[in-house]
C-alpha cells in the first residue's frame, strides 16, 4: 500500500476523469488488488500457458481483450512496481513486458514464437494497449 501511495499522484495523472482522484484512498486500494491479479495471471500462464490453476483455458481470450481496452488501462510503471515488489529471486531475468507480450500474442494471428518477441526494443511504454501497439509495429 505504501509503495502504491507513493505512486498514487503520478498514476492518477495518467487518467483525463478526474473521478479517481476525488477518491484517492479508494484508488489506492484498488489498484494493488487489480495490478496483482494482473501479474499473477502473467506469472502463472508463464509455466503453463495453457491455463492457470485460477483461469479456465476458456477465459483466456475474453481476457487478452479486456486487457488491452482502453477503459482497463493500468499504469505500466504501477504494474512494474508490483511486479517487482512480488518478484521472487528465481525471476530475477523475468521481464514484465516479456511476460504481457506472451500472454497477448496470440491476439496478434501470427505464426511467430511468442518467446521470439523482443520486449526490450520496445520503450517507454505507458500501458498494455500501447506494448500491444507497439509490438505490432515493432513485426512490420
Amino acid at each position: 500500500m505504501k509503495a502504491m501511495e507513493d505512486l498514487e499522484q503520478d498514476a492518477c495523472r495518467c487518467y483525463w476523469d478526474n473521478a479517481e482522484q476525488n477518491s484517492k484512498h479508494r484508488f489506492v486500494r484498488m489498484v494493488p488488488a487489480d495490478g496483482c491479479l494482473i501479474v499473477e495471471l502473467l506469472r502463472e500462464l508463464k509455466h503453463n500457458f495453457q491455463c492457470a490453476p485460477f483461469v479456465k483455458r476458456w477465459m483466456l481470450p475474453t481476457l487478452r481483450w479486456d486487457l488491452i481496452m482502453l477503459e482497463n488501462q493500468l499504469p505500466l510503471f504501477v504494474l512494474q512496481k508490483l511486479f517487482e515488489l512480488t518478484k521472487g529471486s528465481e525471476e530475477s531475468s523475468t521481464c514484465l513486458e516479456q511476460l504481457a507480450l506472451c500472454f497477448f500474442n496470440p491476439l496478434l494471428q501470427s505464426q511467430r514464437d511468442a518467446r521470439a518477441v523482443n520486449a526490450q526494443g520496445i520503450q517507454n511504454t505507458l500501458h498494455f494497449l500501447d506494448l500491444f501497439r507497439k509490438s505490432i509495429l515493432q513485426s512490420l
